[in-house]
């Protein structure tokens, strides 16, 4: 029976681990780089949603800087998305539809060599 309910939260948690890994965890997906406000409940769908939200408001920023983001040359659309990606927690997939690049393996590619510091 005691073994029962342990599993009974493992199944009915997407989130499992030690009570300071799961602080670490749920600091970043609120976006809190300091003392742990709490633990909030997120679920799929929800979070998605305010990812998208977020990295939207960030694309509107580079679209009044740089104009027609399709427009502008791989490498640079590369760089805003892994910026991006490092405020937010978007789909590549979804970045890469947003951005304009038909290849997902391509921005992968692209934001590693950013992150390796070769571009």
């Amino acid at each position: 029976l005691q073994e029962d309910e342990e599993w009974k939260k493992f199944r009915r948690s997407w989130c499992w681990g030690s009570e300071k890994v799961m602080e670490k965890f749920h600091r970043l997906m609120s976006g809190k780089r300091g003392e742990s406000e709490g633990t909030e409940v997120w679920q799929r769908g929800t979070l998605q949603e305010s990812e998208e939200a977020k990295a939207k408001k960030l694309l509107e920023k580079w679209k009044a800087k740089k104009g027609d983001l399709n427009q502008l040359p791989i490498k640079q659309k590369w760089k805003i998305a892994y910026e991006i990606r490092e405020e937010s927690f978007v789909k590549v997939d979804w970045l890469a539809q947003e951005l304009g690049i038909k290849s997902k393996r391509s921005l992968i590619t692209g934001m590693s060599l950013i992150r390796k510091g070769r571009l």
